[in-house]
C-alpha cells in the first residue's frame, strides 16, 4: 500500500500555528514580506488536488470514455454500411434469379413443349435436370393440362422446400399446325438458401475486417492521447499531492523535450508553478504577521487579566452574603416566601412559577392570603385564607397544610404550605417565613400506579404480539435475502463465465496474436480477477444454500488419505509459488469416513489455502489425523505462519469476518471461507476449533464423531 504524504493546507479564514513552530520559522526566515509573483496566465484557474487524490485508473479515466466513444461510433457506421451493402447484394441476387427464369423461358420452354407433346418422359427428365443444375434452382415440375388425356403426365425433378423459396408457373404452349395450344404448366422453384449463405459469409468478412481496423485505430488513438496528455496530467497530480509549503520543493517540469513554441500543457505547468510560488510567499507573509499578532495578543491579555482580577475580587466580596442565601433558596424546588407583621409578602423566591405567577413583583406587597387561590375548588383539606388568619392571630407555626390551588392559567395543583413566625430581639412578632411545595405528583401517584399497572399489562401483551410478528417478519426477510443471494449468484455467474472465457481466449491468443504484449498481461489480469470474483460468488452461493437449508450432502464412504492427497495435488502449485512446504503424516491414510467427498475436499482446500496465504516463505503446513479413545477422529491442519491475534479469534468463523492485522492487509478475501468451512463441518456432525498465537502459527482442529468414522 502506497504511503501518502501530508500536504499543508491553509486559507485566509482558517490558520493554526503554535509558538514553537512560529519561533523556529522566524529564526530561519528573517526576511521582509515578499511580493506575490504574477504569471502571464491565470494560476487561480488551477486548483491544487486535495489530499488523498490519486491518478484515475483506466476504468474511470478519460481514456476509457474516449475508447468507448470511438468504438461506439465506428461500430455504428460499420453496421449501417454493412446493412446497406447486404441489402444491395440481396437485391442483386434476387434479380439474378429472375433473369435466370427469363433465360429458362427463352431456352427451354419450346423444347419442353415438344417433349411433352410427344410424351417423351425421358427427354423431359433430361431437360428438367439441366434446369435444376442451374444456380439456386431447387425443383422443376411439368404438369400436363390437356383435357382429353385421362392420365395427365407429371414429371418432377428436385425436392420442393417449404420456406425461403421463389416459385414461378409458366404455361407450356405448343404450335400444332399453326395453332397454339396450351398443353401443360412448367413449375419452377428457386431457393434463397444460397443467397442467405453468401450474405452471411460476406457479413462475417465485413464485420471481422472492420472490427480489427476499428480496434487498431482506437488503441492507437488511446496511446497517442496517453502519451501526449494523460501521462503528464498524472505526473502533475502526483507532484501536487506531494507538494509541501514547508521546506524546499522543486519546480515541476514536464517529462518531455522542451519545445520552442509552448503548448497548452506548458501553459498549465507555468500557471501551476506560479501558483505554488505564490502560495509559499503567502505562507511566509502570513506566518510573519501571525508572530506579530501573537506578541500583541499576549501583551493585551496580560493587562486584561490584571484588570479582571481586581474587578472580580471586589464583586465577590460585595455579593458573598447575598449569594449564600440565594443559593440555598434556588437549590430546592420549593417556593420560599417571607411577610411583615401585617402578613404582606416582602420576599418570594425564584420558583414563583410554581403557583402560576409570571413575575415575583406581582405578589410582593400583597397579602399572604393571596399567595394561593382556593375559592373555586372543592377544597376538602380546608380554606387557606381562614387558616392563615387563624395563624396570624395565634402567631403559631404551621406545617404541611395541604390545599387544592388554582393557578392563574386555570390549572389545579395540590400544594403543601409550611411556615414559622418571626420575632425580633424584643419578642415582637415581625412576620412569617415559609415555603410552598407542589405535591401534585404525590396525589397523582396512587391513580398513576393503578393506571401504570394496567398500561404495563396492556403494553406487555402488545409487545409480545409485536415481537411475535417481528420474529415472523425477520424470518421471512432472512429467507427472502437468502433467496435473493441465491438467484443473484446464479445470474452473476453466467456473464462472469463469459468474461473469463473471453479473457482466456485473449490470453492464449486463440483468435490470433496480440500486437501489444501488455494486452496479454491485461487479459491475464482480467482472467485472474474474474476467477477470483467467481470464487466469491460461489462462496456467497454456498452461504445462501446453507442458510436456506438447501445444502444437501451426498454421504458415502471415502478414504481420508485419498481425499487429502487430491487436495494437496490441487494446492501444490500455489504452495510452490509461495515457497511453502506441504506435509501429510502417514496416519491420515489409515482412516475411512462417511462424508460428501466434494464438500469435504472443499473444507480441506479452504483451510490449506488460508494456511498458505498467511505462512511466510520457507514455512511448512502439516495435515495429521488422530483417533481418540472415544472413537472420534481429529483432523488437524497446522502452520507456522503469522497467527491470529487473541482478541480476534472469537468471531473468526462468522461470515464476512477478516483478521485485522498489518501483516495480512495485502491478501484478498471477503471473510466467507471459514464460515463455510464451519457450516460444512457441522453438516457432517462435526465440530471445528482453532488454536493460534500471533507470530507463531495456527492449528485448526476438525472433530468428527465416531458415528462418521468407518471401522476397518
Amino acid at each position: 500500500m502506497s504511503k501518502k504524504k501530508d500536504i499543508v493546507r491553509m486559507s485566509g479564514d482558517d490558520f493554526v500555528s503554535t509558538k514553537n513552530a512560529s519561533a523556529a520559522y522566524e529564526s530561519q526566515t528573517k526576511v521582509p514580506r515578499e511580493t506575490v509573483i504574477t504569471s502571464p496566465h491565470r494560476p487561480d484557474d488551477f486548483a491544487l488536488p486535495s489530499q488523498g487524490d490519486s491518478p484515475l485508473p483506466f476504468s474511470r479515466g478519460i481514456g476509457r470514455r474516449l475508447l468507448f466513444a470511438i468504438l461506439l461510433f465506428s461500430s455504428l457506421i460499420t453496421l449501417i454500411l454493412t446493412a446497406a451493402q447486404l441489402y444491395l447484394d440481396y437485391r442483386r441476387d434476387v434479380n439474378s434469379i429472375s433473369d435466370r427464369l427469363l433465360e429458362i423461358e427463352r431456352s427451354y420452354l419450346n423444347s419442353i413443349a415438344g417433349s411433352l407433346w410427344n410424351v417423351d418422359t425421358e427427354q423431359l427428365k433430361i431437360q428438367l435436370s439441366g434446369i435444376v443444375r442451374l444456380p439456386d434452382i431447387q425443383a422443376v415440375e411439368v404438369q400436363e393440362t390437356v383435357s382429353e388425356v385421362k392420365k395427365p403426365l407429371l414429371v418432377t425433378v428436385g425436392e420442393r422446400l417449404e420456406h425461403n423459396t421463389i416459385s414461378w408457373s409458366l404455361p407450356i404452349v405448343y404450335n400444332d399446325r399453326d395453332t397454339a395450344r396450351t398443353i401443360g404448366t412448367l413449375y419452377i422453384q428457386a431457393t434463397l438458401e444460397g443467397v442467405y449463405h453468401r450474405l452471411w459469409e460476406k457479413t462475417l468478412v465485413i464485420l471481422g475486417t472492420q472490427a480489427i481496423k476499428t480496434f487498431l485505430v482506437s488503441f492507437f488513438i488511446l496511446y497517442v492521447v496517453h502519451y501526449l496528455i494523460t501521462r503528464h496530467l498524472v505526473s502533475l497530480a502526483n507532484f501536487a499531492s506531494s507538494y509541501s509549503l514547508i521546506g524546499q520543493s522543486p519546480v515541476f517540469r514536464l517529462k518531455r523535450r522542451a519545445s520552442s513554441n509552448p503548448d497548452e500543457l506548458d501553459r498549465v505547468v507555468s500557471a501551476f508553478n506560479a501558483m505554488c510560488q505564490n502560495l509559499r510567499i503567502a505562507y511566509k507573509n502570513l506566518n510573519t504577521a501571525n508572530i506579530d499578532l501573537e506578541a500583541r495578543v499576549e501583551e493585551r491579555t496580560h493587562n486584561l487579566q490584571q484588570e479582571i482580577s481586581e474587578r472580580v475580587a471586589a464583586e465577590q466580596a460585595l455579593k458573598f452574603s447575598e449569594k449564600r442565601f440565594r443559593d440555598i433558596a434556588e437549590t430546592v424546588t420549593d417556593l420560599f416566601w417571607e411577610t411583615d407583621e401585617n402578613l404582606s409578602i416582602s420576599f418570594i423566591s425564584g420558583h414563583f412559577h410554581l403557583i402560576g405567577i409570571d413575575a415575583a413583583e406581582n405578589l410582593v406587597g400583597q397579602s399572604l392570603a393571596n399567595l394561593i387561590t382556593t375559592e373555586n375548588q372543592d377544597n376538602k383539606e380546608g380554606d387557606w385564607k381562614k387558616d392563615i388568619e387563624l395563624r396570624r392571630q395565634t402567631q403559631s407555626p404551621f406545617r404541611n397544610l395541604e390545599y387544592h390551588c388554582t393557578r392563574n392559567n386555570g390549572d389545579i395543583i395540590a400544594v403543601s404550605v409550611s411556615g414559622i413566625p418571626i420575632f425580633d430581639q424584643n419578642k415582637t412578632f415581625t412576620g412569617y417565613r415559609g415555603s410552598v411545595r407542589d405535591i401534585s405528583d404525590r396525589r397523582k401517584a396512587e391513580i398513576l400506579i393503578q393506571e401504570a399497572k394496567e398500561t404495563l399489562e396492556r403494553r406487555v401483551q402488545e409487545r409480545t404480539q409485536e415481537l411475535s410478528t417481528a420474529k415472523e417478519e425477520a424470518e421471512l426477510a432472512n429467507r427472502s435475502k437468502t433467496d435473493f443471494l441465491n438467484n443473484m449468484s446464479h445470474e452473476l455467474r453466467t456473464p462472469l463465465n463469459a468474461v473469463i472465457g473471453f479473457a482466456q481466449m485473449m490470453q492464449h491468443e486463440i483468435m490470433g496474436p496480440l500486437d501489444n504484449p501488455h494486452y496479454k498481461s491485461y487479459a491475464s489480469d482480467i482472467n485472474a480477477s474474474g476467477l477470483y470474483l467467481l470464487g466469491i460468488i460461489s462462496d456467497i452461493l454456498d452461504v445462501s444454500k446453507i442458510e436456506s437449508g438447501h445444502m444437501a450432502l451426498e454421504i458415502e464412504t471415502v478414504h481420508l488419505g485419498a481425499v487429502v492427497e487430491k487436495c494437496i495435488s490441487m494446492m501444490q502449485d500455489r504452495a510452490d509459488k509461495a515457497e511453502v512446504i506441504l506435509n501429510v503424516t502417514p496416519d491420515v491414510a489409515l482412516h475411512h469416513i462417511k462424508a460428501d467427498e466434494r464438500r469435504f475436499m472443499q473444507i480441506i482446500i479452504n483451510l490449506v489455502s488460508n494456511a498458505i496465504k498467511f505462512t511466510k516463505k520457507t514455512g511448512a503446513i502439516t495435515i495429521s489425523a488422530t483417533r481418540e479413545g472415544t472413537g472420534d477422529l481429529i483432523l488437524a491442519i497446522s502452520d507456522n505462519g503469522i497467527g491470529i491475534p487473541e482478541n480476534q479469534q472469537e468471531g473468526i468463523f462468522k461470515p464476512f469476518t477478516r483478521v485485522e492485522s498489518s501483516m495480512i492487509c495485502e491478501h484478498e478475501g471477503v471473510g466467507l471461507g471459514l464460515s463455510i468451512v464451519k457450516a460444512l463441518v457441522e453438516q457432517h456432525n462435526g465440530k471445528i476449533t482453532l488454536e493460534s498465537r500471533e507470530g507463531e502459527g495456527t492449528t485448526v482442529f476438525i472433530l468428527l464423531p465416531a458415528s462418521v468414522v468407518v471401522q476397518q
